[in-house]
C-alpha cells in the first residue's frame, strides 16, 4: 500500500529532520496553526526515514489500491527492493473471497467476486522472503463499489459507475512528485500534477484528454484569517498530494459561458433537461477528470486518495484531504454525523437559456438557502477537528450538493484562480430561519 500525504504523528516525530521536517515550531513550544501547516508540508514528501541496520534490507510495496465493480479483473503491481531471488507470495486477509492468480509473482491478477451485494473493502498482502530468512510485507486494498443511493435525490453525486472508464483501475502514468518550500507567509508546493493513487481510464467517451505531467506551483497561506466577505473561486484549493480542487466546469450551454454544466449531478447524468448536450464529462470514481492541458483535477470527494490516507482503506469519520486557497483545512466526513450542505434546487422553470425545469443540470439551477443544512455558503463551519482540537474554521467536500465549496472566506493566495462572474449565491439567494429541533 502506497501511503501518501501527511501523517501528523509521524511528522511530529521527525520534525527535527531536514526540509519542512526541520522547520522551527513556535518558541513557546506549542504547535499552532502555522506550525501545523509547516508539518503538513509533508503532503507528498515523506519525512526522511531512519536508516536500516543494513543497506541491503529487503522491502516490498504492494502498489496502489483500486475502486472497481463486482466481477472486475484487477492487476496488482508490487515492487521489490534489495530482494533478488526472494520468494513472493500473495494472500487475501480481508473481505469476500477473491481469486488470486498467480499467487507467487510480483504482478498478479485478482478476480473480484461477482456476488458482492454491498460495498466492501478487500485487503491483500504480499510477502517477500529471502533464503536467509529476511522478510518484508505490505498490503493493498480493493474497494468493491455497489451503488446504494436514493434515485429521487437530485442533490447527491450521480452514479456514473456503468460508464466505461469510471473504475479506478489504472496506476499513475508517472511517479507522483510534490516538493515543498516553507516561506515566511506561505507553504509553497510544486507538483507534477500526477495523483498518488489509481485513476479511471483517460481518454474516455466523456473526456477526450490524457493525463500528463504538468508542473504546477501553489501557495497556501500559513496564517489564514476569516473575513466577512466570501470570494468565489475557480480553483478552490489543493489536496494533500498537490492535485487541484476545481468545482466548476468549462462546459456551458451552447458555449455561451452562461448556464454552466455541473460535473456530478443526477440531473446532468440522466439528461433531464431535454436540450442538454452532456450526460457525462468523463469523471472517474474520484469525481475527477482531465483538462485539455493534461491536468487531472477533482470536482468532488477524491475517494481513492481518502483510502490511501486512511489505514487499510478503512473509513474514518473525518479525514483531512487538503487546504483551500485561503489556507483553511479541507475535510471529508462520513457516518451519521457527516454535515450536509445548505444548497437546494430552485423551483419552477428556467426563464432563459436551455429552458425547462430546474433539475440540477446547470450551475444556475441551484441556490443557497441558509438554515437548510449544517454548512454555510462556502460549505464550511467552525468546529473541532482531529488536527485542531481547539477548533478552527474548515471546509468540507460532500456527497451532496455543492460537492465542493464555491467560495472561500479568507484571502486566497494569487496562485489560485478566482471566478470571474457572479456571486456564489446567484439570483434568488435567500435566507431561511434556522430549523427548530
Amino acid at each position: 500500500m502506497r501511503i501518501v500525504g501527511f501523517v501528523i504523528v509521524a511528522c511530529l516525530l521527525c520534525a527535527s529532520k531536514t526540509s519542512a521536517c526541520s522547520a522551527d515550531l513556535d518558541k513557546d513550544g506549542e504547535v499552532g496553526f502555522s506550525d501545523f501547516l509547516v508539518l503538513a508540508a509533508q503532503f507528498g514528501q515523506t519525512c526522511p526515514p531512519e536508516m536500516p541496520d543494513t543497506l541491503s534490507a529487503i522491502s516490498v510495496e504492494a502498489g496502489y489500491g483500486r475502486i472497481v465493480l463486482p466481477g472486475t479483473q484487477v492487476q496488482l503491481n508490487a515492487t521489490l527492493t534489495n530482494g533478488p531471488g526472494a520468494r513472493v507470495v500473495w494472500r487475501q486477509v480481508q473481505g469476500t473471497e477473491a481469486t488470486i492468480s498467480p499467487a507467487n509473482a510480483l504482478q498478479t491478477t485478482v478476480s473480484v467476486p461477482v456476488n458482492v451485494n454491498q460495498a466492501e473493502t478487500l485487503l491483500f498482502e504480499v510477502r517477500a522472503e529471502m533464503e536467509s530468512g529476511q522478510q518484508a510485507s505490505d498490503t493493498v486494498w480493493i474497494e468493491v463499489y455497489v451503488p446504494d443511493q436514493n434515485p429521487t435525490d437530485l442533490t447527491l453525486v450521480a452514479d456514473f459507475s456503468p460508464k466505461v472508464g469510471w473504475e479506478c483501475n489504472q496506476d499513475p502514468v508517472e511517479v507522483p512528485e510534490v516538493q515543498t518550500r516553507v516561506l515566511e507567509n506561505v507553504i509553497e508546493y510544486t507538483t507534477n500534477g500526477i495523483p498518488a493513487h489509481a485513476t479511471g481510464i483517460f481518454p474516455n467517451r466523456g473526456n477526450p484528454n490524457m493525463i500528463w505531467s504538468v508542473p504546477q506551483t501553489w501557495r497556501i497561506p500559513r496564517n489564514p484569517e476569516k473575513t466577512d466577505t466570501p470570494t468565489e473561486m475557480a480553483v478552490f484549493g489543493i489536496t494533500l498530494e498537490g492535485i487541484k480542487l476545481e468545482r466548476d466546469t468549462a462546459e456551458s450551454y451552447r458555449n455561451q459561458r452562461q448556464w454552466n454544466y455541473e460535473a456530478l449531478t443526477p440531473g446532468m447524468a440522466r439528461r433531464l433537461s431535454g436540450n442538454a448536450r452532456f450526460e457525462w464529462l468523463g469523471t472517474d470514481c474520484n469525481n475527477a477528470h482531465v483538462q485539455p492541458t493534461g491536468i487531472y483535477h477533482y470536482h468532488g470527494v477524491p475517494h481513492s486518495l481518502i483510502n490511501e490516507l486512511t489505514s487499510r482503506g478503512e473509513s474514518e469519520e473525518m479525514v483531512l484531504v487538503g487546504y483551500a486557497a485561503d489556507g483553511f483545512p479541507v475535510y471529508v466526513a462520513s457516518g451519521p454525523n457527516a454535515p450536509e450542505g445548505s444548497w437546494e434546487l430552485r423551483q419552477g422553470t428556467r426563464e432563459s437559456g436551455p429552458g425547462g425545469e430546474y433539475d440540477g443540470t446547470f450551475r444556475e439551477d441551484w441556490q443557497y438557502v441558509e438554515g437548510t443544512g449544517d454548512l454555510d455558503l462556502c460549505n464550511g463551519r467552525f468546529g473541532v477537528t482531529p488536527e485542531f482540537p481547539e477548533g478552527i474554521y474548515h471546509y468540507y467536500l460532500t456527497d451532496d450538493y455543492p460537492y465542493m465549496p464555491r467560495c472561500v472566506w479568507g484571502t486566497p493566495d494569487p496562485s489560485f484562480r478566482q471566478r470571474r462572474a457572479g456571486g456564489p449565491g446567484g439570483p434568488g439567494f435567500r435566507r431561511r430561519p434556522p430549523r427548530r429541533f
